[in-house]
């Protein structure tokens, strides 16, 4: 996973963690028009990205950061797909219920930020 870092104007920065898939050159993460998220970055788009990978036994502790202005793009269905396989593997193993109340692959709320 990732952690989503925005400015709120009135209450200083926000941090929260998101699911994210790295597609032609860009980073991908999930949200919704009504989502907080969304809606800090419609007023301030600038945030920042920090994704860790840690393996203990392995010896491993990567860290990625990124900085810039993001930009809130409809929502790719296709895109969309492709992130939860990567969380939740095949399409046929999905939690139907997950997918009806959640993560709803064609809501018209949904939308993806673009960093």
């Amino acid at each position: 996973m990732a952690n989503l870092a925005t400015v709120n104007r009135d209450s200083g920065p926000r941090n929260a963690p998101v699911w994210f898939i790295w597609e032609e050159g860009t980073l991908w993460l999930l949200g919704s028009s009504d989502g907080s998220a969304v809606k800090h970055l419609e007023r301030d788009p600038r945030c920042a990205v920090e994704i860790v990978h840690f393996d203990n036994d392995a010896g491993i502790l990567l860290h990625l950061g990124l900085r810039g202005s993001a930009t809130i793009e409809p929502m790719s269905s296709d895109r969309f797909k492709r992130l939860l396989h990567k969380y939740l593997g095949p399409q046929e193993s999905w939690n139907q219920w997950f997918i009806d109340n959640v993560a709803q692959i064609d809501h018209p709320d949904g939308r993806m930020i673009r960093l």
